[in-house]
């Protein structure tokens, strides 16, 4: 479940995108990865950026859609 797809979601040798992707199809059920996609918002990587925050958008909890409103008011791209 979702302790195991944050595992991999914190492993750099894995497609952090599609686990964050994954995290997003599954919506609110994903709240526990939030934390983890919130930080990821500030991650080198654009792509990673982007898939973050479009499954925090998907997940919606309160915490998660104000982190998109502020990655985005920050220029962030979805």
């Amino acid at each position: 479940g979702i302790p195991v797809m944050l595992k991999l979601f914190n492993d750099p040798s894995i497609n952090r995108r599609l686990t964050a992707n994954s995290f997003g199809n599954i919506g609110p059920g994903a709240k526990e990865a939030v934390p983890a996609l919130i930080a990821a918002l500030v991650d080198e990587d654009q792509s990673l950026r982007m898939f973050s925050a479009r499954a925090l958008k998907k997940i919606g909890t309160p915490d998660a859609l104000e982190a998109v409103k502020a990655y985005t008011d920050k220029g962030g791209r979805m």
